[in-house]
């Protein structure tokens, strides 16, 4: 499975990245970039903000992914962003926290 996680170098989304990794999954992360990796394995990163909604949907452009995990939703814009860039393109869209 094709995964991305937004966000992905918090605790959760460390051991998440880390189950999806060793189940074989095929694992991206969206983030700014700033803080270092707690995993072992491959994992693409596209670095961005997200708050940059137009940057964000150009970045995801053309990628599709079987689900998508968002860590770091914290205003119901960063939703509708993900939705936007990624309509038509995602089997599953799991909001956190």
């Amino acid at each position: 499975m094709k995964v991305l996680i937004i966000g992905g170098t918090g605790l959760m989304s460390t051991e998440i990245t880390t189950q999806l990794l060793g189940r074989g999954d095929e694992v991206w992360h969206f983030n700014r970039g700033q803080t270092p990796a707690r995993y072992s394995g491959a994992v693409k990163t596209i670095r961005g903000d997200r708050w940059q909604y137009p940057a964000f949907e150009s970045a995801l452009a053309g990628l599709r992914f079987d689900a998508v995990i968002d860590m770091v939703a914290f205003h119901p814009d960063n939703t509708r962003a993900v939705l936007k860039a990624l309509r038509g393109r995602m089997g599953q869209l799991r909001r956190e926290p």
